[in-house]
C-alpha cells in the first residue's frame, strides 16, 4: 500500500489500509450500493474534502492548460467523483496508474 500525503500534514496516528472499524470512518457515501472498507487493487481511498465541484469555477485554462481534460468535467460528475484529497491510499499498482495519468 502506498500513501500520498501533503508535506504540511501531521500524522496523529498510523494510516491504515483497513477501514472496516466504523470508529475509523468519519464519512461514507450512504448511496453506495457496494461500499468498500479495505484498500485493495481497484479500490483506492482518499480523504473527503468540501471543495466538491467548486474547482470548476477556477480559471482551468490558466491552471491546467487549454486542452486539459479537466475542462470536460461537468458539475454533477465533479460533485460525485472529485471531492477527494490527500491522504490518498492505494495499492502500488493503482498508485502507479494514477501517477501516470496525473
Amino acid at each position: 500500500v502506498v500513501i500520498l500525503i501533503d508535506p504540511d500534514m501531521i500524522l496523529l496516528r498510523p494510516i491504515e489500509a483497513d477501514f472496516s472499524d466504523e470508529r475509523e470512518v468519519i464519512f461514507s457515501d450512504p448511496h453506495n450500493e457496494d461500499p468498500k472498507y479495505r484498500v485493495e487493487h481497484g479500490s483506492p481511498f482518499a480523504q473527503k474534502y468540501g471543495l466538491g465541484r467548486y474547482w470548476l469555477e477556477l480559471n482551468l485554462t490558466h491552471i491546467a492548460g487549454s486542452d486539459s481534460p479537466a475542462k470536460l468535467v461537468d458539475a454533477p460528475f465533479a460533485r460525485k467523483f472529485y471531492p477527494a484529497g490527500p491522504p490518498y491510499v492505494a495499492t502500488g499498482k493503482d498508485m502507479y496508474s494514477i501517477a501516470r495519468k496525473w
